[in-house]
């Protein structure tokens, strides 16, 4: 049995072993924000905690830390998310265009409450034993907080399937072949040298900064064994191994040997061009697209060589792209800047100053931009409700 009485970790005080933390469906929680944000922190973010916290437990159990904090940071943040114990800093701009983006960036840091945080990796090159968990557990959490149906589920998350598929295929076509590789120090994996030194392979590599070859080769390697499994023996072998194996640093070696699963070496044959076609057929179609639907199409008019002004102006307005989530604008952006479409650079102004591009393509065509807000050290506790004003 996987499932021990007795933790296997050096002693401290731990949560799997405390019967009140383990039934504790929702941590207390704060948020801490600047008087600008308080109300969409308040319509947003403090509605989306106890949900997407509650998805988490149900899936995999005890929470592994006993409260979380949510900082809201600046957009010139150098990501839209970031965990730590006890504490989670979000961009600003996961604030803005509804609550689809701040809702799954939300669960992806939660997510590492277990994969990153209470499970480790002890090489520091299989990064994907944290992101690939999170990517994948990302899209579950959400679903669930959502109250999805198991079809309505399904559909959402073969939609971020297409999506991933298509930003991995880009990145393994427009990086280094030894970049791509989950385990690349392979047999050495976990191996320290003789004086008790451990290589990062490729640490110094500023490419690598930019990548998520990592989080997406991951993803894929998950979804591909929850599908052989199905997804209710899947989950009750994760919370079964977080059980088991929290307050310790893993390799991938365990996880295979425990899933008793054959590693997918090669993602060649994962094809989502069918998916793909349907999904921007049905976008034509309808008038009105979620986020991720308007995203792909988004990124799929992306390829297209000439796109006239007229059809631009005829996106934007159909879809209301100004005021959609910060993925969809930074698509939207990417569009004005490639077909010159000159009604849409003050979008892209506007995108600049107020939200951090999620990669530097925006950013290198027109200069890297950031907020001009300032943010102070000091914080006082909204009497109203659970934020602390930064003020």
């Amino acid at each position: 049995m996987l499932l021990e009485q007795n933790c296997g970790h050096l002693p401290y005080p731990c949560r799997f072993q405390d019967p009140a933390a383990t039934s504790q469906v929702v941590i207390p929680h704060r948020v801490f924000a600047p008087q600008c944000l308080k109300k969409s922190c308040e319509e947003v973010l403090l509605q989306l905690i106890p949900q997407c916290l509650s998805a988490a437990y149900d899936l995999l159990g005890t929470h592994p830390f006993s409260r979380l904090d949510v900082l809201i940071v600046p957009p010139n943040f150098s990501s839209l998310g970031m965990a730590s114990p006890h504490i989670i800093f979000m961009s600003q701009s996961t604030l803005s265009g509804g609550s689809h983006l701040c809702g799954t960036r939300l669960c992806h840091e939660i997510a590492h409450a277990w994969f990153g945080l209470a499970i480790g990796a002890r090489d520091w090159t299989e990064e994907w034993l944290s992101e690939g968990f999170a990517t994948h557990l990302e899209d579950a959490f959400w679903s669930a907080a959502q109250q999805l149906s198991a079809d309505e589920a399904k559909e959402q998350q073969d939609l971020k399937a297409v999506l991933r598929w298509q930003r991995l295929r880009d990145e393994v076509q427009n990086s280094e072949g030894d970049l791509q590789v989950l385990r690349p120090k392979k047999e050495n994996t976990g191996k320290a040298s003789e004086s008790g030194a451990s290589v990062i392979k490729h640490g110094l590599n500023a490419e690598k900064v930019f990548m998520q070859v990592h989080y997406l080769k991951g993803y894929f390697l998950l979804r591909s064994f929850a599908g052989k499994a199905g997804e209710a023996a899947y989950f009750a072998f994760l919370k079964n191994f977080v059980r088991a194996f929290h307050g310790q640093l893993i390799l991938s070696q365990v996880l295979a040997s425990l899933a008793s699963v054959k590693i997918i070496q090669e993602l060649k044959n994962l094809s989502y061009e069918d998916k793909l076609s349907i999904y921007v057929l049905e976008a034509w179609r309808w008038g009105s697209l979620s986020p991720d639907q308007l995203v792909l199409l988004l990124e799929c008019l992306l390829e297209k060589k000439t796109l006239c002004s007229k059809m631009l102006e005829c996106l934007q307005k159909t879809y209301h792209l100004r005021e959609q989530d910060a993925e969809v604008r930074h698509r939207w952006c990417e569009l004005v800047i490639k077909h010159k479409y000159t009604a849409g650079y003050v979008d892209v102004e506007k995108f600049l100053k107020e939200d951090q591009p999620s990669d530097s393509s925006v950013a290198t065509e027109w200069g890297k931009g950031c907020g001009s807000k300032v943010w102070a050290k000091n914080a006082t506790r909204d009497p109203e409700a659970n934020i602390w004003l930064v003020t």
